[in-house]
C-alpha cells in the first residue's frame, strides 16, 4: 500500500519518488495509517 500511495502522491505532485518519500503528499498526512512510518 506504501509503494502504490506514493506511487499515486508522485504523479499528482509530478515529482520524484524520492521527493514523497523525504515529504509525503498531504494524501499521506491525513491517513498516517497506511503511510505507518508518517509521524
Amino acid at each position: 500500500m506504501v509503494g502504490e500511495t506514493a506511487f499515486f502522491g508522485a504523479s499528482d505532485l509530478d515529482s520524484p519518488p524520492v521527493s514523497v518519500l523525504k515529504a509525503p503528499p498531504l494524501a499521506l498526512r491525513q491517513a498516517p495509517d497506511q503511510s505507518g512510518h508518517a509521524a
